[in-house]
């Protein structure tokens, strides 16, 4: 019999906004930013995993 997939127990998400050492020019605009989503999920066996998503550009404060 297979074991089954271990559940969630926590998930943690936040959005970050990392300075880059120099900015540069795209036909966008200028990048002084790295915005980010990280994200940390617990299993209940106590297994911890880790993400980090790079993003295109920040949305705006109000959907947070």
């Amino acid at each position: 019999m297979k074991n089954p997939a271990p559940k969630i127990r926590g998930l943690h998400v936040r959005a970050v906004r990392v300075p880059t050492e120099q900015s540069h020019q795209t036909a966008s605009g200028t990048i002084s930013e790295s915005p980010l989503v990280l994200t940390d999920v617990t299993t209940e066996d106590g297994t911890v995993g880790h993400s980090m998503i790079f993003t295109c550009r920040c949305c705006p404060e109000t959907h947070r």
